[in-house]
């Protein structure tokens, strides 16, 4: 029996220190984070123009008109006689 050759037995650990950090140059970080700002104020723009462009093209396909800009000017609808009441006011 040879005890080397113990399955259960933890090997030696190794001390390997980490690698060390990956310095960044401070002008290249700035010049990531403009472009991001950049990037996020176009598409910011683009956001708004495509929802005044939604609004606009809503307004005009359904005309624009609104209750009081109708027809009856808001007069309101015209109710038969014999449906007013005092409790139901025509409805």
């Amino acid at each position: 029996m040879c005890g080397s050759l113990n399955p259960f037995k933890s090997s030696p650990t190794i001390n390997i220190p980490p690698p060390p950090p990956i310095a960044e140059d401070v002008q290249g970080k700035a010049i990531r984070k403009r472009e991001r700002e950049i990037a996020n104020r176009e598409a910011t723009q683009l956001k708004n123009e495509l929802f005044e462009k939604r609004v606009a093209q809503y307004s005009t396909k359904f005309g624009g008109r609104s209750l009081l800009l109708g027809p009856k000017g808001g007069a309101g609808f015209a109710l038969d006689q014999q449906m007013l009441s005092r409790k139901t006011l025509g409805a």
